[in-house]
């Protein structure tokens, strides 16, 4: 195990993380169901921790290698990250933002109506070849991604998606939605200031990343020409994916008061009724973020939506209603952490009540 001090940092202002510590300092069964190895084979999990009560957890990187400065890929975190935030802060200062119809920026997508950039944000745009789970985004991102300009990527996203719904209603995961959502958000914004070189990652996102004093990684982005690549291409150090997250969980007004309420509180499922497009048995999707229903497992008597963000290989965010958070970077293709979580609710709980 690396030693403590490489971790440790500087108190934040309050809602921000404190100095962090091993996980070996929790209580068992705790950091056992952390490190989740009866699923993850420990040769597949590159890092991982929490942030509980305000105290960021780490646990060992992969092959014990110095990681307080290990790069980690974000991959699908930038939908929540890049096209979730950057649309709530348009929206934020420009209310009806979200409403926007992405053919009144995009020419490629002239054909799309009505499809507003909150459908694409909530992967909703109504077009698409296949409804199956994760279907079109197996069978057409490959050819997507091989598309080496803006336009090329555009004239693909646009014109290869037949529509098959009206939008907002079927929830259909699609990268190539959320590269659309980009080039739409970085024209308005374009519109809005006058200035043809105008950059809404670097205006309106980076401004929040140095609010909470990420490092120097999450100032940049993977981009396509001059359009951020919004539903991938972010890098972080771990701290920095604890940082956000639990200024996320525990809505640090750092960042929470730029974004616009409504969208956060759905994305969040901070709502009286459960937010978002159903997205498999147990799942919703809203506004870029995924959402669990941990009712039955954690035996809650009030129902229990916990969002969370999600990555390709085996990334998940889990952002609890404590304000608390569990994190971990895998690339083995595992996708869980019920059991984490409810190792997590017994230290504090997560729900109001079990049922009897």
């Amino acid at each position: 195990m690396i030693a403590a001090s490489l971790y440790l940092m500087m108190t934040v202002a309050p809602g921000g993380t404190q100095g962090a510590m091993p996980v070996s300092s929790l209580p068992a069964p705790v950091p056992a169901m952390m490190a989740q190895q009866s699923h993850i084979p420990p040769s597949d999990m590159i890092t991982y921790g929490g942030v509980i009560d305000g105290q960021h957890y780490f646990g060992p990187c992969r092959g014990n290698q110095p990681c307080d400065r290990l790069p980690l890929m974000s991959f699908s975190l930038a939908k929540s990250l890049v096209g979730g935030i950057g649309l709530m802060r348009l929206e934020k200062l420009y209310p009806g933002a979200k409403n926007t119809h992405v053919s009144d920026y995009i020419p490629a997508c002239e054909s799309w109506g009505d499809v507003t950039l909150a459908d694409l944000l909530g992967m909703a745009s109504g077009h698409f070849v296949s409804a199956a789970p994760h279907m079109d985004e197996t069978k057409g991102f490959d050819a997507f991604n091989s598309k080496k300009t803006a336009p090329e990527k555009l004239d693909f996203a646009c014109n290869n998606y037949p529509k098959q719904a009206e939008p907002g209603t079927t929830f259909v995961y699609r990268t190539s939605d959320h590269f659309i959502l980009g080039a739409a958000m970085q024209a308005f914004w374009r519109e809005k200031t006058g200035r043809p070189e105008a950059d809404f990652y670097q205006d309106l996102i980076v401004p929040l990343w140095r609010a909470l004093d990420l490092s120097a990684l999450t100032h940049t982005v993977r981009r396509t020409d001059d359009i951020p690549n919004t539903g991938w291409g972010m890098v972080f150090t771990r701290s920095d994916i604890a940082a956000i997250a639990h200024a996320l969980a525990a809505d640090d007004p750092r960042l929470v008061d730029s974004l616009d309420t409504d969208m956060l509180n759905e994305a969040l499922q901070h709502t009286d009724q459960v937010a978002g497009l159903p997205a498999g048995d147990t799942l919703r999707y809203a506004n870029g973020f995924w959402a669990w229903d941990a009712t039955e497992h954690l035996q809650c008597t009030d129902r229990t939506q916990i969002p969370f963000m999600s990555g390709y290989g085996g990334i998940s965010v889990v952002l609890l209603p404590t304000g608390d958070v569990y994190y971990y970077f895998s690339d083995g293709g595992v996708h869980r952490f019920a059991d984490a979580v409810a190792a997590l609710h017994s230290l504090r709980p997560i729900c109001r009540s079990k049922k009897s």
